[in-house]
């Protein structure tokens, strides 16, 4: 059977440090939010999978430095069988890049993405008896301490420029009951609140298994 568009799902995560917020809903702002660890227990609506809800807003000061932020998320296959291939990511964007800044002022920013393979190759997912949103048990995947520290471990390098179909960020398959991880980089200077708006889009087919 074919994936639906349904049986993909998406998931904040939270970090090691705050695994207990891994069992319930996670609002942007709570404690560990995006910073890795541990999937939360209650999907994303894919009409919020948005930068304001992802990102929290940038202050004046953080504006100023610039600002460096990082946030991951999952992406799920819930299906019973059929697996996902060639999955690519982008970002559907407003006016990252741009320099033009609603109140006159200059500003400029990117957001990048990297992939979090959980092992050591590209085909690793999140774990080997399956994907189990909530659960603290076998999921460790990448952690970070706060919201400015840079991913290591299994994290690729992140890249700019996937604003299309066309440049999207090939992340390998998500087999059906298993998931994948990808990081988002966001850089600011001279931005006050949430300039950078994106939405996440991805693209994949279905081995119809």
């Amino acid at each position: 059977m074919t994936v639906t568009a349904d049986e993909i799902k998406f998931y904040y995560t939270i970090s090691a440090s705050a695994s207990s917020g891994a069992t319930t809903g996670v609002a942007v702002g709570t404690a560990g939010q995006g910073l890795g660890g541990y999937p939360t227990k209650v999907a994303i609506p894919p009409y919020i999978l948005n930068s304001p809800n992802i990102f929290d807003d940038i202050t004046g000061a953080e504006g100023a430095e610039p600002d460096v932020e990082y946030r991951c998320i999952l992406i799920s296959n819930a299906a019973s069988s059929s697996n996902l291939t060639g999955v690519s990511v982008w970002l559907s964007v407003g006016d990252v890049d741009d320099t033009s800044d609603p109140d006159g002022a200059t500003s400029t920013g990117n957001i990048e993405i990297a992939r979090d393979y959980f092992g050591t190759t590209a085909s690793a997912m999140l774990a080997s008896t399956g994907f189990d949103p909530g659960s603290t048990t076998g999921q460790l995947i990448t952690s970070i301490t706060d919201e400015d520290t840079a991913p290591t471990a299994t994290v690729t390098a992140f890249s700019d420029g996937h604003y299309s179909v066309a440049t999207a960020l090939d992340i390998g398959p998500i087999n059906a009951g298993q998931a994948k991880a990808i990081w988002l980089k966001r850089t600011a200077t001279g931005v006050a609140d949430n300039e950078w708006d994106f939405d996440i889009e991805i693209v994949a087919d279905s081995d119809d298994s």
